[in-house]
């Protein structure tokens, strides 16, 4: 009976066995490198940091040829990412210099007008040059603003306002006169630069027309 049970069984032995010897060797010539490309590639997208592969000798020439392909491809992403933050950089750079030299430019015609304003002695010749003076100051502030930012793309409007509000009312107060005292109560407010610009100058062309048409009201507030 003995020999009958071992003759039956002997080929369903045989057969693990060979189950056995399979799944190790798939497992050391092919599992066992695609966990380890696949660990790598997660780290590479995570960390954008690029591992060479331990033991990648002793795998089929497929699992080499897409270990060498992703290690290329990585290389590659790593050098042209670099060559973009260099381009973003430079060009952060130039668009800043270009902002700055615009304010300046701005800042020195104003100079200029307040230096005719000086000279003039029609009432309407100053009242239009303050006006250009304002709108030139608005301007100025926006790319000084543009200037100090670090994104180059959005404006706290709120602090370029009260920029804006301090610039204008010191150019229109009289000589020898103060500045009229303004309280302002303004929100955190981020715009576009396209949005900053007009809104700059309808704020300098209304603070004009209020130091134009108003004066002080009987509780000596501005009115």
């Amino acid at each position: 009976p003995w020999f009958a049970v071992s003759t039956l069984l002997f080929p369903f032995l045989m057969w693990l066995v060979g189950i056995a010897v399979a799944v190790t060797s798939l497992n050391r010539l092919v599992l066992r490198h695609i966990r380890d490309l696949g660990r790598r590639m997660r780290g590479f997208a995570t960390r954008r940091a690029v591992e060479v592969a331990g033991r990648i000798d002793d795998a089929p020439n497929e699992i080499q040829t897409i270990n060498a392909t992703f290690e290329a491809m990585a290389d590659q992403l790593l050098r042209d990412e670099a060559d973009l933050e260099n381009a973003v950089y430079e060009r952060e750079v130039l668009l800043k210099e270009v902002h700055h030299r615009v304010k300046n430019n701005l800042q020195l015609i104003s100079s200029i007008v307040n230096m005719q304003v000086r000279q003039v002695s029609s009432p309407e010749a100053v009242t239009a040059l303050r006006q250009f003076q304002d709108r030139v100051t608005s301007l100025a502030s926006v790319h000084r603003a543009l200037y100090q930012e670090p994104s180059l793309t959005k404006i706290r409007f709120d602090v370029l306002l009260g920029d804006l509000v301090a610039k204008v009312n010191a150019a229109s107060a009289p000589a020898g006169a103060q500045p009229v005292q303004i309280d302002l109560d303004l929100d955190p407010v981020t715009l576009l630069p396209d949005q900053s610009g007009p809104l700059a100058m309808m704020t300098a062309e209304a603070l004009s027309n209020a130091f134009k048409y108003g004066g002080p009201g009987r509780d000596g507030g501005f009115r």
